[in-house]
């Protein structure tokens, strides 16, 4: 999940080099492609994160309900990216700028705080009692930007608004068998004017401050699981945080096997004899 977090930061300052290098066509597009690479790498690895804690949630007692939420959050996430589709499509047939404001601060609000929780909930019990605080600290942070930008956004939108009335004015999207090529080239006309327009790519400016806390916590995450990694003497029982499993117990050997199950039903790691907890993830293994 860690993982996850840097590789979208990463996207982001390829997509504010984008930006920036706006008038050398050569090198914005190969900043374009590799923001949308790393983009759909860090969302593959975030929802691949969000799955395995979701299928292993019964052994985190209270925390499972967070780990639940962060679920249905990425649910709602992709119902606003299906809505933000259809609102889309509605400024294309009605010709209103009004609704491409609309889709832009309904995106960016829903990848932004929607995404942020998606990924924040379901570690949120894994973590310390001081990176959890940093956990919050940061997910407020995101929030308050993210809601903090909207408005110049909005009045950065009303700009490109006027500019598209004055564009296209007169143009209107038929919907007819006889005026398909027309309104093909007219969809196409649109759809460059909005990837060339300058004032929509200042937006990527307002949106990327809150990169800032999201860096930060991705790395804090990705710090502390590699120390839990490279440490390696004891195991966290997640149900019971004050019980620590010694490493012996871990070490290859002969081993008599719990009832008659050779692996936990949760994580497969290999089980000891009277055992009521597993020694890797701490799942009860009597329910």
């Amino acid at each position: 999940m860690g993982v996850g977090i840097l590789l979208a930061v990463l996207a982001g300052i390829f997509g504010l080099l984008t930006y920036t290098t706006y008038d050398t066509t050569d090198l914005s597009f190969v900043f374009s492609i590799s923001a949308l690479v790393l983009t759909i790498a860090a969302f593959v690895l975030k929802v691949v994160g969000l799955f395995m804690i979701f299928t292993r949630r019964k052994t985190l007692g209270k925390g499972r309900g967070l780990v639940t939420m962060g679920f249905f959050s990425f649910i709602s996430l992709i119902m606003v990216f299906i809505i933000g589709v259809i609102i889309e499509l509605i400024f294309i047939f009605t010709m209103n700028p009004r609704y491409n404001t609309i889709y832009l601060i309904l995106t960016e609000l829903a990848s932004g705080i929607l995404g942020s929780i998606m990924v924040l909930l379901p570690v949120y019990p894994l973590l310390s009692k001081k990176l959890k605080k940093r956990a919050v600290y940061s997910l407020v942070a995101i929030i308050i930007i993210s809601l903090a930008v909207q408005p110049f956004v909005f009045n950065q939108m009303k700009e490109v608004e006027d500019e598209f009335n004055v564009e296209f004015e007169g143009q209107s999207y038929q919907g007819l068998s006889d005026t398909l090529k027309e309104d093909d080239e007219l969809t196409t006309n649109i759809t460059a004017w909005i990837s060339n327009n300058e004032e929509i790519s200042n937006l990527l400016v307002y949106n990327s401050i809150t990169l800032i806390p999201y860096a930060y916590i991705g790395l804090m995450i990705f710090l502390y699981a590699r120390k839990i990694k490279k440490r390696g003497d004891e195991t966290v029982d997640f149900r019971h945080p004050g019980v620590m499993y010694p490493s012996a117990m871990l070490d290859s050997g002969e081993r008599k096997i719990l009832k008659k199950e050779e692996k936990c039903r949760y994580c497969g790691a290999e089980l000891i004899a009277e055992l009521d907890f597993c020694p890797s993830c701490g799942a009860y293994l009597k329910e």
